[in-house]
């Protein structure tokens, strides 16, 4: 199984500790917003599970277990998972807070030591990471600034069930015939 939560739980504490906004301006997509969204604001989307390779399948014995639960088979693999970050925000350039400048330092904090133990402790190693892209914005009566970031995380998933090679034993009479 994947622990979202914890995930979810270790992507959010990332892109709080690399940010200067506070937990209240950093969403997941289609989570319930706001009715004005206020800027600056971090969304985050989480991709695709896509596998990698052929899972694996391991079967197990314990003769302790309750009958018919005694065999164990565990389906596991590898999984890409990508994260998609989009930044928003007011001012387009200068020292202020930038799309391009909230998510540089998402980026760059990805090299902490305490925050990749932090996400390969909730299961995510790091594969890759993409470019920040600024996405400009057609001229309208408010200019917003907004930029994206992508990252390639590697996650485990496994499922498993429980079975038993005897499921019930009866006693026959047997007869032996001379």
């Amino acid at each position: 199984m994947i622990a979202w939560a914890t995930i979810e739980d270790a992507i959010r504490t990332w892109t709080l500790k690399s940010s200067p906004l506070t937990a209240d301006r950093v969403f997941f997509a289609d989570q319930d917003l706001p009715i004005a969204e206020v800027s600056p604001r971090l969304v985050i989307r989480l991709g695709d599970l896509i596998p990698i390779g052929q899972d694996s399948v391991d079967h197990t014995f314990d003769a302790g277990r309750p009958a018919g639960e005694e065999i164990e088979i565990e389906a596991k693999g590898m999984r890409t998972l990508a994260v998609d970050l989009q930044a928003f925000a007011p001012e387009t350039v200068g020292a202020g807070i930038t799309a391009r400048s909230i998510l540089a330092t998402a980026q760059a904090v990805l090299s902490l030591p305490s925050v990749r133990t932090a996400l390969n402790d909730a299961g995510l190693g790091l594969i890759a990471q993409g470019t920040i892209q600024r996405i400009p914005q057609p001229r309208q009566a408010t200019q917003e600034d907004r930029a994206t970031f992508s990252v390639i995380f590697a996650v485990s998933q496994s499922v498993a069930e429980r079975l038993g090679y005897i499921a019930t034993v009866e006693d026959y009479d047997v007869q032996v015939v001379p």
